[in-house]
């Protein structure tokens, strides 16, 4: 996916579009996974999750 295809799923998802939330989800589901290992091993708190997310 390009770069501008990508900034477009970020406006719709932001605009509240569940398709392309799920899009970009299962675009970064490498990114998605190492979130939640981090999280579920402790290696991050929730505040730098939540500033990775936001």
């Amino acid at each position: 996916m390009n770069p501008n295809d990508s900034m477009e799923l970020l406006k719709k998802a932001k605009q509240g579009d569940n398709k392309a939330k799920d899009e970009l989800v299962s675009l970064n589901l490498g990114l998605v996974w190492s979130i939640v290992k981090g999280l579920i091993t402790g290696v991050m708190n929730r505040k730098i999750c939540f500033k990775l997310v936001v």
